[in-house]
């Protein structure tokens, strides 16, 4: 790997940051429990979400296939209380963020030890920047992405432009996202080489998330599943196999999503220590 960064440094272009410290960085930043916790945490709802619907699974699809108003209108009213939880839990999530941006950067000026808690103070102020930066990419990717046959590239090129909008947002404080698009213009391939670097980094990480949920679900569904496949039958049975077996699912889930904690501060502290060797090297040149 370091191998592979230096050749592209050497023989292709002239590289403004250290792709292999910087994934290491933050790997080793990200593996600590005190720091997966409150992600684990604000993932734990959606887990119960699931269980619940995985309980009354049998209820659900006889409603729709019965066209039972009463039982269609309370689902949506639970798929409407649903949302509001994922609004809150995603603001709580962007809150948290960036205490992540703030304390993963002096995990890289050297400051190992620090706990997410401790950077309360030094992040005050900001999450309104990180708010609107956010928003504004979601709903600017949104827009480009419905344009016919060019959507999804646009949408690309978007997500490279804004790629460092929320360590911009915290650590910056002011325009976020018109620091991003700078590192952006200034740095084409680069930003999008270390995009490729940490997309696919990341669908690993997400793929090895995965595996206890669904090692769980299999598990619980059990003779079922293999039986709905094979006559082409609907899946009640599969769904009556893993109602009686909740407590795989639940027990797989949680450690899925501990997993996913980790995935969420690996993306977040890579992008920030990327910014940081950007921003740096943008101010002395």
């Amino acid at each position: 790997m370091k191998l592979s960064f230096s050749f592209l440094s050497n023989k292709v272009f002239e590289m403004k940051s250290d792709f292999g410290k910087t994934i290491s960085s933050a790997i080793k930043y990200s593996a600590v429990p005190k720091r997966m916790l409150p992600f684990f945490i604000l993932l734990l709802p959606y887990i119960a979400a699931l269980i619940l619907f995985l309980d009354n699974a049998g209820v659900i699809i006889q409603a729709f296939l019965t066209r039972n108003i009463g039982s269609i209108a309370s689902l949506l009213g639970f798929a409407l209380g649903f949302v509001i939880l994922a609004v809150i839990i995603g603001l709580m999530t962007l809150w948290l963020n960036t205490l992540v941006v703030e304390n993963s950067k002096r995990y890289w000026q050297g400051s190992t030890k620090r706990l997410l808690s401790e950077e309360r103070k030094a992040v005050k102020g900001t999450f309104l920047n990180a708010f609107i930066g956010t928003v504004a990419v979601a709903v600017i990717s949104m827009i480009v992405s419905m344009i016919p046959f060019v959507g999804w590239l646009l949408g690309i090129i978007i997500g490279l432009m804004f790629f460092a909008y929320l360590p911009a947002s915290v650590l910056n404080r002011t325009n976020g996202l018109k620091e991003s698009y700078e590192i952006f213009m200034e740095n084409k391939l680069e930003t999008f080489a270390f995009w490729i670097v940490l997309a696919v980094i990341s669908l690993v990480f997400i793929a090895i998330a995965l595996i206890p949920a669904l090692i769980a679900l299999m598990a619980a569904a059990g003779g079922a599943l293999f039986t709905a496949l094979a006559a082409g039958s609907g899946f009640t049975g599969v769904f009556a196999a893993i109602k009686s077996h909740l407590v795989i699912v639940a027990i797989g889930g949680i450690i899925s999503a501990f997993l996913f904690s980790f995935v969420t501060l690996f993306d977040t502290s890579a992008k920030t220590m990327y910014y940081l060797q950007m921003a740096g090297k943008k101010k002395r040149s």
